[in-house]
This record gives C-alpha cells, structure tokens and sequence, in this order.
C-alpha cells in the first residue's frame, strides 16, 4: 500500500513520453496554438520506510518540462507548457501504460518556432536535490518538431454561395444569396468577428441585424451585407429595423466548418438620405490545428462580395 503521510520522498523513477506510437516524438504546427501532449511518469520512495510514496496533486504539479540540453532551463517563450488542454486538434493522444507505483501528469506543448526541440522533465525533491530525465538511471527525452504554419489567404480558402430566396412585402421586394468561407488545408473550426458599431435603419446593437456589415447604393435599391458569427445554425431577420414584420428569414451556418454570410439585395419603397454607410469588419479563421487567417469583407457598388486578405 502506497503512503502519503510522510513529507520525504525520493523519485525512484522518472519517464517522459509522448502520445504516439513511438513514445518518444510528435509533430506540431509552430503557431501558438495548437498542442500535443507530453506524459511525465514518476515513483517516488519513502526513504525512511523504504515503502513507495503518493505525490500529492501539489507535487505532481511541481514537475517541469526543460530542454533536455540544459535541464535547468524550463521550457518559456517559444515553447510553453500548461496542463489545460485548449479547444484545438492535436495529433497522439495515447496515454503510457504505468506501473502499479507510478503517478502521470500530462503536459499540453505549444510552440511558435519551427524547430526541433528535444525534452525532458525534472522535479525537485524535498531534500532540495533536483532530478531530471537527463542523468545516469533516468536518461529519457521526448523530441517534438515544430512545422512551418499554414497561413491561409485567399490563395487556400474556398468561396461557395447559393441561392437562398426571393420574396416580396407591401414595402420592398428583395433576393438573397449566402456565402460560404471554409479553409481547404484543414477543416475550419473557429472564427473571430469584428464588426464596427454604427446605428442605422438597418442596424441597432440590440436587433438580431446586428452583423450588418454595409449598405450601398444611394436610391431605393439596397445591398445589404452581413457577416454572421461563427457557430450553429440559425434564423436570422434581415432587412430595415422599422419594418421586421415584414422581413425575410434567412437561414444560416447550416453548413458545418464554414463562416457564412448573407448578401441581400432590397428594392425599398423608402429611401432616407444619407442612409448609405460602410462599417469596419475583419475576421480571422482558424482551422482545426490553430493554423489562421485574417481577412475582411467587401460589397462593391454592383452587389458583388470580395474577400480580401489582412495582415496582422
């Protein structure tokens, strides 16, 4: 039976490992997102009873991750460790088989340096002495490979609309088409929206037209562009604020890993002066393994959408 009662402990023995076939290397992609798994193995004694030892959550969470070359270097900066697992794919998630007397903790690795980086642990025990996977008794070292990151422009994203309505009211008449950004290397799993705030007829922060990116045209034809959050599928109101009884619905994110947006073209018996307006946007994409993206949206004159690429 393991104790825990005693505050001495010496470390008997002390593994790293990684989550694939091999134990001993992964992949990544160096943008500072995604991340792989890095096990850390440890027994440890009680020396005075000479019976294995329980770390406590406190100690096991006292294990570092250092470069295998220098072991009194911890791993900061372009390489950074946590043991929270963040919303990205990673690559091996294989857990190490353990002895009976050992304890594990799990590292989630992020880097933004391609590079090869070689890894080992180390912990302090509480006699002060500090041991590490790169010593006689406990030489183990994981090496992990940090890939050149996919930046995706419009070079490597694909545009689709589709056709999603015609309708008519008492006061307007309108078309609507949506489109559809997904990324071609991976699949897209989370996008980031900006959208400058400005009122308007057609816009108001507490409506459900609140991605109304632009409208354009200054006679009773309008095009509206909107550019919807990221997420699940939904019904969206489009159309002037003063008259959503009679507005289309439109339905929208009802294809999976694409940002959608909403272009509408509107024949509007009213015409305010001064109603014509350009608000910022941008958006950055994200595919499954944090590879990214920033680009913003345009609606030209003649009803057409473009896509243009950011820098950061």
């Amino acid at each position: 039976m393991m104790s825990s009662s005693s505050t001495e402990w010496e470390v008997s023995s002390l593994t790293v490992n990684t989550g694939t076939a091999d134990g001993a290397t992964d992949a990544l992609y160096a943008n500072g997102r995604m991340q792989v798994p890095v096990y850390v193995s440890i027994s440890a004694i009680d020396p005075d009873k000479n019976v294995p030892y329980s770390l406590t959550e406190a100690e096991l969470e006292s294990i570092k991750l250092v470069d295998y070359y220098s072991t009194s270097t911890e791993l900061s900066g372009d390489w950074v460790y946590s043991t929270l697992e963040n919303g990205f794919a990673h690559s091996g998630t294989t857990s190490p088989s353990l002895r009976s007397t050992s304890q594990s903790i799990k590292f989630w690795v992020s880097t933004s340096k391609v590079e090869k980086k070689n890894i080992a642990a180390s912990v302090k025990q509480p006699d002060g002495k500090i041991v590490t996977t790169h010593e006689s008794g406990f030489d183990y070292h994981v090496t992990l490979v940090g890939n050149p990151p996919i930046n995706y422009t419009t070079d490597n994203i694909t545009i689709q609309d589709t056709k999603s309505g015609d309708g008519s009211s008492a006061s307007y008449s309108w078309s609507l088409l949506n489109y559809y950004i997904s990324t071609n290397d991976h699949d897209l799993i989370k996008a980031d929206l900006f959208i400058e705030q400005a009122e308007s007829l057609f816009y108001n922060s507490e409506n459900m037209v609140a991605n109304l990116y632009t409208a354009s045209k200054p006679s009773s034809v309008y095009n509206l562009l909107y550019v919807w959050e990221y997420g699940d599928q939904a019904t969206k109101l489009l159309g002037p604020l003063n008259l959503l009884a009679e507005t289309p619905a439109v339905t929208v994110n009802d294809k999976k890993n694409n940002l959608c947006l909403t272009m509408m073209n509107l024949t509007y018996t009213y015409v305010r002066e001064n109603e014509v307006f350009i608000r910022g946007n941008h958006f950055t994409l994200y595919d499954i393994y944090g590879n990214s993206g920033k680009f913003k949206a345009e609606l030209t004159n003649e009803g057409e959408v473009v896509i243009h690429n950011m820098q950061d």
